[in-house]
């Protein structure tokens, strides 16, 4: 099986959003879970800035999905 991988920080974007909302978990939650300012991860799913591979990797944990699955095209 060959995955399509995201190609814009916008589809990064939804992937993270699509996996917060999955789990009914608000932006306050998940920021304070990385340990960093709600307005950066708000930055994160409104794709204006991109998390590094280390905040990927503690989202994928958060979430409890790999990495390859918020990375993917819309999140498969």
């Amino acid at each position: 099986m060959k995955i399509k991988y995201i190609n814009s920080k916008a589809e990064l974007a939804e992937n993270i959003q699509l996996y917060r909302k999955k789990l009914n978990l608000t932006q306050i939650n998940i920021a304070k879970a990385l340990k960093i300012d709600r307005s950066t991860y708000s930055c994160y799913e409104s794709g204006k800035t991109s998390p590094s591979i280390f905040t990927l990797i503690k989202l994928s944990k958060i979430f409890n999905v790999n990495v390859t699955k918020l990375v993917s095209k819309k999140g498969k």
